[in-house]
């Protein structure tokens, strides 16, 4: 019998384990085989080299082999006392399971969302190389042609947009980069580039960043397209013409240690007035950034919105000093003013915007000529 854990709390841990869907093993404090119902993978695991270096505090989960096959192995350590565990569980989900769990979060309403776009989007690529196809067949002018193709070019490039950085953030993991990261300077890079980017929209970019250097080791790629995801987010639901605050500043949690914070808001238009496909994609994108901060960056993220405005903080554990090589503009994107990521990202955005723009353009002039004739 386990020394850290009662027999009654081992039975009550057992019965639990056996209403679980799934494969399901019980470990000691000392992470020794109590009890399995999945003896063909639990009888030769070794739990204690799993991970030797730093003991599992948290729940954690990893990659696991079952019948030649990937599947989630998700141990959770069961605690004692504040510091004192008593035993290990441990559920192994295979890609089935999962799917199920999925399908009650945003993740799934995002997915099956963006697939419907791209469906609309293909439907369009469709109908537009039968197009151009009726037009080089016809000998019709150059510019008709030159049209179709453009359209059908931003097409193409939004599908890859969308599909990339959907797949850049949902279900990447976030390795360490021997290229120390400044927080402070790439947020600049970014925001000066929003500034450029929504300027033909009469878009107001207003950035308040942080003075000093702050550093991370990892590998910033997948936290840049969770900023981007997050702007997207807010500017989808946003007024046109209107606002977007950014800043990015430091927040000290204890001696030496702090968060670097960013913060973006906008005005909010009226909930009942924006189509629910439009809803869904905002709350997806949001929650892919939240995804992003949460597990990949081990960051805090959090928002509030009313009424009128729409609010998003997140903020994560930095460093005060580079750590690293030195940063130049061949080991550090954002230095090279040339690099214009966000721009990319949002293309379809920018697109959309000066549609409906010139739209409303030409519905006021039509409203005050018509005024004329009253």
């Amino acid at each position: 019998m386990a020394k850290g854990i009662t027999s009654g709390a081992q039975r009550l841990m057992e019965n639990f384990l056996v209403s679980v869907e799934g494969k399901s093993a019980l470990y000691d404090e000392e992470m020794n085989l109590i009890w399995t119902n999945f003896h063909e993978f639990f009888d030769e695991f070794d739990l204690k080299g799993l991970d030797e270096e730093t003991p599992i505090r948290s729940e954690s989960c990893f990659s696991a082999a079952v019948d030649g096959s990937k599947a989630v192995l998700n141990i959770t350590p069961v605690y004692k006392s504040l510091r004192t565990i008593s035993a290990y569980v441990c559920i192994i989900r295979d890609s089935y399971e999962i799917y199920k769990l999925m399908n009650k979060t945003t993740i799934s309403a995002f997915s099956n969302n963006m697939m419907e776009k791209n469906m609309d989007k293909l439907e369009r690529l469709a109908e537009l190389n039968a197009n151009i196809s009726e037009a080089v067949h016809d000998s019709a002018g150059t510019d008709q042609i030159d049209d179709l193709i453009s359209e059908q070019k931003r097409l193409l490039v939004s599908m890859r947009n969308e599909t990339k950085y959907y797949m850049d953030t949902c279900f990447n993991e976030v390795d360490r980069s021997e290229i120390n990261c400044n927080l402070s300077m790439m947020f600049k890079s970014l925001c000066r580039d929003a500034e450029e980017s929504f300027r033909d929209l009469g878009r107001k970019v207003s950035f308040t960043g942080e003075s000093r250097d702050y550093y991370i080791i990892e590998n910033s790629n997948a936290l840049v397209t969770a900023f981007l995801h997050l702007l997207r987010s807010h500017l989808i639901l946003s007024p046109l013409k209107s606002t977007l605050n950014i800043s990015t500043y430091y927040e000290a949690n204890g001696y030496n240690n702090g968060n670097f914070c960013i913060s973006v808001k906008t005005k909010l238009n009226p909930v009942d007035k924006i189509d629910e496909s439009v809803l869904t994609t905002s709350a997806a994108y949001r929650e892919l950034a939240k995804k992003v901060v949460l597990f990949d960056y081990n960051g805090i993220f959090e928002y509030d919105d009313d009424d009128k405005n729409m609010y998003t903080v997140f903020k994560f554990p930095v460093l005060k000093k580079n750590r690293g090589p030195v940063l130049t503009t061949s080991n550090s994107w954002y230095l090279n003013e040339r690099n214009r990521i966000l721009h990319t990202y949002m293309m379809d955005i920018i697109e959309q915007e000066i549609g409906e723009l010139e739209h409303a353009k030409m519905e006021s002039s039509k409203k005050k000529k018509l005024a004329k004739h009253e």
